[in-house]
């Protein structure tokens, strides 16, 4: 993006010179290209998914895959993320939608290099990374000895080869290495950003992590509570490498990283985000309700971005399509009504009654309070059918 910029004016991506340059020009081709990379990389690997779906469940799913493409695509978080707080996101995700889809179509060795690439781009992918693992070794594992062993000698060197190509600019010196190493495990940057719907953050006022534990000590206590969090879905995935609780362990585990990991931020939540909706077919009410639960959830972020009006016209142009189709499809529609009831109420009461000064972040306190509740429950449902139903 940087090169085709450069074409049409040199100064917007010149070394040093161009840092903080802020004009209509280069804002408009910014904003083109997240748009652009949204069109290559997200909305084409949903449409992708959703009709790749028969090779994941073979009874007749509540929700039409036609319209489950609608819902991903206009999901309201994933569009201010990018296109409004201005972030390339939908590169990452679209390649792990991509990544998903070809171990879905049993092309293993193409999942790894694309789910890799995905990692490489945004370290937070790692969220997505514990279900692939148990899921090519539970593969593996089902299979006889030697095959297995060429599978995962081809696994290893696509991955190593992905790598190499990939931090190649970097592998001339041990320091630039480390550095990028350095920037995709945060460690020093802090348990968590802003006010995020995770237990640590919601948990900080009755106990101060940070005043009670060096950063070490928090990463690795975050790392095991996760790893805890997550081991039961993968199990299940490694005794039974089924597509189908592939979906669910993916939706699973990567809401486990958000409630439990390390560094949190707000806008976390679309990673595990994309895996709930790629449930829409099977479990609709819970992909839609997971949809505005997360917009709710970023509502301070949003806010404060100048993003409350784009906000809710969105998410509620979402609701009523959610509504219309719902009714079609002869589904119910009241978990979602009970969702906008209490998301206009918090809206409603962020928005009007006034700050208190003793206590300026109290409401954003109270959005995360709730949010990390609605999550809870999401990762409540999700870990009983991961685990006992699906299978």
């Amino acid at each position: 993006m940087g090169k085709l910029g450069s074409l049409i004016n040199p100064t917007w991506f010149e070394l040093k010179h161009s840092r903080g340059l802020e004009t209509d020009e280069l804002r408009a081709y910014m904003r083109s290209t997240v748009l652009m990379t949204d069109f290559l990389t997200l909305i084409p690997a949903f449409i992708l998914f959703f009709y790749n779906f028969k090779r994941v469940s073979n009874v007749n799913e509540p929700l039409p895959v036609a319209y489950s493409c609608v819902f991903a695509v206009l999901s309201p978080s994933l569009i201010l993320v990018d296109h409004g707080h201005f972030q390339y996101n939908c590169a990452s995700l679209g390649l792990f939608l991509y990544a998903l889809v070809a171990f879905l179509n049993d092309f293993d060795c193409v999942g790894t290099i694309l789910f890799s690439c995905a990692v490489f781009y945004k370290q937070m992918e790692f969220y997505h990374a514990l279900p692939f693992a148990f899921y090519l070794l539970g593969r593996m594992f089902a299979s006889r000895l030697q095959s297995s062993l060429l599978h995962a000698v081809k696994l290893a060197f696509v991955t190593l080869l992905t790598f190499i190509i990939v931090f190649y600019p970097y592998l001339g010196s041990s320091s630039d290495v480390l550095q990028v190493f350095k920037r995709m495990f945060p460690i020093n940057r802090g348990l968590f950003e802003d006010k995020v719907a995770n237990f640590w953050c919601v948990s900080s006022p009755l106990f101060r992590w940070k005043d009670h534990f060096a950063s070490n000590t928090l990463f690795k206590l975050c790392f095991m509570l996760t790893v805890t969090m997550s081991l039961a879905p993968c199990l299940k995935l490694l005794a039974c490498p089924s597509k189908q609780l592939l979906l669910y362990a993916q939706a699973t585990v990567s809401l486990a990283f958000f409630l439990f990991s390390y560094h949190v931020h707000e806008k976390s939540i679309i990673v595990p985000l994309i895996p709930a909706l790629c449930l829409l077919p099977l479990e609709p009410s819970l992909a839609l309700n997971f949809s505005l639960t997360s917009v709710l959830s970023m509502w301070p972020l949003l806010s404060k971005d100048k993003l409350a009006g784009p906000t809710l016209a969105l998410t509620f142009s979402f609701l009523f399509a959610a509504h219309t189709i719902c009714k079609s499809c002869d589904l119910t529609a009241s978990a979602h009504y009970v969702s906008v009831i209490l998301f206009t109420a918090v809206i409603s009461a962020f928005s009007i009654l006034p700050q208190n000064s003793r206590y300026p972040h109290l409401f954003e306190l109270v959005i995360s309070t709730l949010g990390f509740a609605f999550f809870v429950g999401y990762f409540s449902y999700l870990l009983y059918k991961t685990v006992f139903r699906v299978k």
